[in-house]
């Protein structure tokens, strides 16, 4: 089914899905690899607390309401926006009368993730980091950004019936 002959209510389906996919996979690779690297599955979540609660948030460990869930709910917002960028470029500017295919989901997705971790790391101040890289070796962040943009390409491949 082509993506962009569907009513404007799909596109936002599509958006939502793709940013809700994106965060949950993600978080559960960033759990996984918060284990492996710090010895506590929740310290990375927490960390991204660190909005709101500072320099304290990047030092709890455990699950708590107060880090781990407002953690969780950061990361999960930013994931819808780079959810909404990721399908409104799928989507592209003119009619697109046939679906997208594999190598162009899968290359926009990689794409948009590899863009969300250059603009966490480079382009936005300190205290609006994600947080968890204070938790993940360098390897397991790109454990982290691949499974985002996995569940990119993932969410357009479910959607899409292919």
């Amino acid at each position: 089914m082509p993506l962009r002959s569907t009513p404007s209510r799909c596109i936002i389906t599509h958006e939502m899905i793709a940013g809700s996919l994106a965060s949950i996979a993600s978080t559960w690779m960033i759990v996984r690899r918060s284990q492996r690297d710090s010895g506590d599955c929740f310290c990375g979540t927490n960390a991204t607390s660190h909005w709101l609660w500072g320099e304290r948030a990047l030092h709890q460990h455990g699950a708590s309401a107060r880090y781990t869930a407002l953690g969780y709910l950061i990361h999960h917002i930013c994931a819808m926006f780079w959810g909404c960028i990721y399908v409104s470029w799928l989507q592209g500017t003119g009619d697109r009368r046939v679906a997208p295919r594999g190598g162009e989901i899968g290359t926009k997705a990689m794409t948009v993730a590899a863009l969300a971790a250059t603009v966490d790391y480079t382009a936005t101040p300190q205290r609006l980091t994600p947080g968890f890289e204070r938790h993940l070796s360098l390897r397991s962040m790109g454990w982290v950004y691949l499974s985002f943009g996995a569940a990119l390409a993932a969410s357009t491949l479910f959607l899409t019936k292919r």
